[in-house]
Protein backbone atom coordinates (compact mmCIF):
# COMPACT_ATOMS: atom_id res chain seq x y z
CA UNK A 1 0.00 0.00 0.00
CA UNK A 2 1.50 3.51 -0.84
CA UNK A 3 1.78 6.03 1.79
CA UNK A 4 0.11 9.94 0.98
CA UNK A 5 3.89 11.02 0.47
CA UNK A 6 3.84 8.44 -2.56
CA UNK A 7 3.75 10.35 -5.94
CA UNK A 8 1.23 8.86 -8.32
CA UNK A 9 1.71 6.73 -11.18
CA UNK A 10 1.07 7.82 -14.60
CA UNK A 11 -0.65 6.14 -17.25
CA UNK A 12 3.08 5.93 -19.22
CA UNK A 13 4.43 4.00 -15.86
CA UNK A 14 6.27 6.27 -14.61
CA UNK A 15 5.78 7.87 -11.08
CA UNK A 16 4.80 11.58 -11.26
CA UNK A 17 7.58 13.75 -11.31
CA UNK A 18 6.01 17.29 -12.08
CA UNK A 19 3.53 19.65 -11.64
CA UNK A 20 1.52 20.52 -14.88
CA UNK A 21 1.11 24.40 -14.18
CA UNK A 22 -1.60 24.61 -16.45
CA UNK A 23 -3.94 22.74 -14.83
CA UNK A 24 -2.26 21.63 -11.51
CA UNK A 25 -2.20 17.94 -11.51
CA UNK A 26 0.86 15.61 -11.28
CA UNK A 27 2.47 14.91 -14.78
CA UNK A 28 5.13 12.90 -16.45
CA UNK A 29 8.37 15.45 -18.15
CA UNK A 30 9.89 12.00 -19.79
CA UNK A 31 6.79 11.05 -21.36
CA UNK A 32 4.35 14.37 -21.78
CA UNK A 33 6.09 16.02 -25.33
CA UNK A 34 6.01 11.97 -26.67
CA UNK A 35 3.31 10.82 -24.95
CA UNK A 36 0.83 13.71 -23.78
CA UNK A 37 -2.24 11.17 -23.63
CA UNK A 38 0.24 9.21 -21.06
CA UNK A 39 0.14 12.41 -18.93
CA UNK A 40 -3.06 11.36 -16.42
CA UNK A 41 -2.57 9.34 -13.21
CA UNK A 42 -3.07 5.50 -13.51
CA UNK A 43 -6.19 4.21 -12.08
CA UNK A 44 -5.41 3.22 -8.29
CA UNK A 45 -6.70 -0.19 -8.08
CA UNK A 46 -3.52 -1.68 -9.85
CA UNK A 47 -1.01 -2.44 -7.23
CA UNK A 48 2.77 -2.87 -7.33
CA UNK A 49 2.66 -4.93 -4.46
CA UNK A 50 4.86 -8.31 -4.55
CA UNK A 51 5.95 -7.27 -7.99
CA UNK A 52 10.04 -6.81 -8.55
CA UNK A 53 12.00 -4.36 -10.35
CA UNK A 54 15.39 -3.91 -12.08
CA UNK A 55 17.22 -1.46 -13.84
CA UNK A 56 16.18 -0.79 -17.19
CA UNK A 57 19.65 0.72 -18.22
CA UNK A 58 23.32 -1.03 -19.45
CA UNK A 59 26.24 -1.00 -17.89
CA UNK A 60 29.32 -0.18 -19.36
CA UNK A 61 31.03 -3.88 -19.99
CA UNK A 62 34.81 -4.95 -19.76
CA UNK A 63 36.10 -4.95 -23.17
CA UNK A 64 34.94 -1.37 -24.64
CA UNK A 65 34.81 -0.94 -28.04
CA UNK A 66 30.78 0.43 -27.41
CA UNK A 67 30.05 -2.98 -25.85
CA UNK A 68 27.83 -3.44 -22.72
CA UNK A 69 26.56 -5.73 -20.71
CA UNK A 70 22.93 -6.00 -18.94
CA UNK A 71 22.64 -6.08 -15.55
CA UNK A 72 22.74 -9.93 -15.59
CA UNK A 73 23.74 -10.80 -11.99
CA UNK A 74 20.82 -9.74 -10.96
CA UNK A 75 22.27 -7.08 -8.46
CA UNK A 76 19.82 -4.51 -9.41
CA UNK A 77 16.74 -6.51 -9.05
CA UNK A 78 14.67 -5.29 -6.24
CA UNK A 79 11.16 -4.46 -4.55
CA UNK A 80 8.74 -2.51 -6.88
CA UNK A 81 8.09 0.46 -5.52
CA UNK A 82 7.11 4.31 -6.40
CA UNK A 83 10.16 5.76 -4.94
CA UNK A 84 12.76 4.23 -7.28
CA UNK A 85 14.43 6.53 -9.27
CA UNK A 86 12.80 6.74 -12.89
CA UNK A 87 10.53 4.42 -11.98
CA UNK A 88 8.10 2.56 -14.58
CA UNK A 89 5.22 0.14 -14.34
CA UNK A 90 5.10 -2.93 -16.76
CA UNK A 91 2.21 -4.92 -15.37
CA UNK A 92 2.70 -6.60 -18.47
CA UNK A 93 5.90 -7.62 -18.37
CA UNK A 94 8.13 -9.52 -15.65
CA UNK A 95 9.62 -6.76 -14.38
CA UNK A 96 8.91 -3.01 -13.76
CA UNK A 97 11.87 -0.66 -14.31
CA UNK A 98 13.97 1.63 -12.64
CA UNK A 99 17.58 3.46 -12.88
CA UNK A 100 20.04 2.54 -10.35
CA UNK A 101 22.80 5.28 -10.71
CA UNK A 102 25.05 3.03 -12.93
CA UNK A 103 25.79 5.65 -15.17
CA UNK A 104 26.15 8.11 -12.58
CA UNK A 105 24.03 10.95 -11.07
CA UNK A 106 25.29 14.00 -12.81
Amino acid sequence: MSSRSDPPRMMCGHAANALDVKTNQPSCVICITTRPEFARTINADYSIEKREARCGYDKPGEGGGGKYRLHEDGDSITPSRIQLAFFESKPLEEWDLYYCGCWGWD
